[in-house]
């Protein structure tokens, strides 16, 4: 993978974080949001990625799996929010569902800078210090790309 190529992935991933900020309440100005956009897409490109992947399959991938399969139990785990102005029966499934769909897209953002990694000539293992990734990968040239600047 290219550090163009890189650099455009991360923007677009940097622009996903747009759902993980829209859910807090405090954020008031659109410089704020995407400060907190930029600073939540460097957060999740190391090992706190991982763990938050972890984490949100851990809670949502059997929330769903109740709510589809499973009903009785899944009211059972949910019975206390029945009749609360904010909750929807024939909705409420959209929100484990999009953290999954996040959680998805952190990973193929951990793969892609693992890509990145071996394309610069060093151990994918890098991708789990935070600050290296993705502001070193961004930065390095591989050999590839050094010799496209030469020709150009």
């Amino acid at each position: 993978m290219s550090r163009r190529s890189f650099a455009i992935w991360f923007a677009i991933f940097i622009l996903l974080q747009w759902f993980v900020m829209a859910s807090f309440v405090g954020i008031h100005s659109l410089i704020e949001m995407v400060l907190s956009m930029i600073v939540s897409a460097i957060l999740f490109s190391n090992i706190l990625g991982i763990v938050i992947v972890g984490f949100i399959c851990y809670e949502n991938i059997p929330n769903l799996w109740c709510y589809f399969f499973n009903e009785d139990m899944w009211l059972a785990k949910h019975s206390h929010g029945i009749g609360t102005p904010s909750f929807d029966y024939d909705w409420s499934w959209i929100s484990d569902a999009m953290l999954l769909a996040f959680a998805i897209v952190v990973i193929i953002h951990l793969v892609l800078c693992f890509k990145r990694c071996k394309k610069i000539g060093i151990s994918g293992w890098w991708i789990l210090v935070p600050l290296y990734n993705p502001i070193m990968l961004l930065y390095k040239k591989s050999k590839a790309d050094s010799e496209e600047t030469i020709q150009n």
